[in-house]
C-alpha cells in the first residue's frame, strides 16, 4: 500500500512563489482542487455522530522567506499527502498528473514530479516529528456562548484529546471493538513551536487557529501507529494539521 506521496510544484513565469501571511485557506483549496477528480472529499467516516476524511497533507516545503509581510518561496516547492485509505494517494496522484498546469493563490505553477513515500519501519515506541501544527481544542460554555479553547502541551488534556481522537478515527475507519492500546505525548515541544494561524476565507469572517509543531512520542500497538502516521494526529487532519514524519 502506498499511504503518502510527494507532490512537488515549480513556479511558471519565474522562480519565486508569493503566498500572504496567512494562506491555511489558501493551501487548503489548492490540495482540493488537486483530489476534486480524485474524490479528495468522497469518502466519509464517522462513529458517535463524529465525521472524519481520512486524509492530511504538510504545510508548504522549500526555500522560505518572510519579506514584506508575505512569504516567498524560490525554486520548486513540495507537499506531502497522506492517507490510511486503500490506494487513495495514487487514485490523487493519478488525477494530478493529467493536469499540468495549476495555481496556489493567484501564482501559476506546474506539477514537476509526484513520487510515493516508502513508509518507515514502524515500531512499537517511535518518535515522530510534526510536518505542520498539531491542534487540540475543546467547546465550552462561556457567558451563554459556545467558545473554542485551544489546548497546549503542558495541559493534562492534550494528551486525552489526541488519544481519543486517534482511537476515534481508527475505529470508524475499521470498525473495531477491540483493545486499542495507545500513548501520544510531547517529547520535545518548545515555545518556538507554537504556531498561530488566521484561517480566512472569503467573505467569511477569519478566525483563529492554534498549534505546535515539535517532536512526539508514540508507543502502542503497530496498527494504531501505522494509523497515526497515516491519517495524522490532532483535529483538523483534512485543513492539513498534524502531519507527521519520523525522526
Amino acid at each position: 500500500m502506498i499511504s503518502r506521496i510527494a507532490l512537488e510544484f515549480e513556479p511558471i513565469k519565474d522562480d519565486s512563489i508569493l503566498l500572504p501571511k496567512n494562506f491555511v485557506y489558501i493551501l487548503q483549496s489548492f490540495v482540493y482542487e488537486l483530489g476534486r477528480e480524485g474524490d479528495l472529499h468522497g469518502k466519509i467516516y464517522n462513529t458517535n455522530n463524529k465525521f472524519y476524511h481520512l486524509f492530511t497533507y504538510s504545510s508548504i516545503i522549500g526555500k522560505h522567506s518572510f519579506v514584506n509581510g508575505t512569504h516567498l518561496f524560490k525554486g520548486p516547492i513540495k507537499i506531502y499527502f497522506s492517507s490510511p485509505v486503500e490506494d487513495f494517494c495514487m487514485t490523487v496522484a493519478e488525477k494530478v498528473l493529467k493536469k499540468s498546469d495549476y495555481k496556489i493563490g493567484n501564482q501559476a505553477i506546474k506539477v514537476k514530479s509526484i513520487m510515493p513515500v516508502k513508509e518507515p519501519d514502524f515500531e512499537e515506541t517511535m518518535y515522530f516529528t510534526a510536518l505542520s501544527p498539531i491542534t487540540v481544542h475543546k467547546t465550552i460554555e462561556e457567558g451563554g456562548s459556545r467558545k473554542t479553547v485551544y489546548l497546549n502541551p503542558d495541559d493534562p488534556q492534550f494528551k486525552e484529546f489526541l488519544i481519543k481522537n486517534i482511537t476515534s478515527k481508527y475505529i470508524a475507519f475499521t470498525e473495531t471493538n477491540e483493545d486499542l492500546k495507545i500513548s501520544i505525548e510531547p517529547f520535545k515541544v518548545e515555545n518556538k513551536d507554537f504556531k498561530i494561524m488566521l484561517y480566512e476565507k472569503d467573505k467569511e469572517k477569519p478566525f483563529v487557529i492554534k498549534g505546535w509543531t515539535g517532536i512526539y512520542k508514540i508507543e502502542g500497538k503497530l496498527d494504531l501507529i501505522k494509523f497515526a502516521y497515516r491519517s495524522g494526529i490532532g483535529a483538523r487532519n483534512s485543513q492539513g494539521f498534524g502531519f507527521i514524519e519520523k525522526v
